[in-house]
């Protein structure tokens, strides 16, 4: 097992580089664009305007995909230390993250059958797909009537 964390530790490197390497790639043949070129008669000059709308959806690219893999590698590494706590403890498992589940009580309270739009909204905002959404809703729905039976 110590082998397959390495290897997927190594691949996710390995991603990362990766995307290090295309960014820079991609930034070094935009920065002429953007700090502007020297006037060519063969060549247009592009509007300020269209430089500052690149730079912008540049940072945009830049800074989602550094989002993506930062959660890349939190998602691998939390499942890594589930998996090592469910070898260790398997009395209780979280699968979702105490923000997550604090929401989803909050959805639960008002509205223990939510409508499939609901589902969509609640999911966007968890950041889990409605599927997960709706299992965690039957379940939460199970979890409630068995401990309303116990305590008659």
């Amino acid at each position: 097992m110590n082998d397959e964390i390495l290897t997927l530790a190594r691949h996710m490197h390995g991603i990362q580089l990766l995307f290090i390497e295309k960014n820079n790639t991609f930034h070094d043949i935009l920065e002429p664009v953007i700090k502007g070129r020297k006037k060519s008669l063969f060549e247009p000059e592009i509007p300020t305007c269209i430089v500052n709308e690149l730079v912008k959806q540049l940072n945009d690219m830049k800074r989602d995909s550094c989002l993506l893999i930062e959660k890349c590698l939190d998602d691998f590494t939390e499942c890594e230390i589930n998996k090592t706590n469910e070898m260790c403890d398997k009395t209780k498992t979280r699968r979702f993250n105490k923000k997550t589940i604090d929401l989803l009580e909050g959805f639960f309270i008002r509205d223990n059958y939510p409508s499939d739009r609901d589902k969509f909204h609640i999911a966007k905002v968890c950041k889990l797909t409605p599927k997960q959404v709706a299992n965690w809703f039957t379940n939460k729905r199970n979890r409630n009537k068995q401990f309303m039976e116990r305590k008659r």
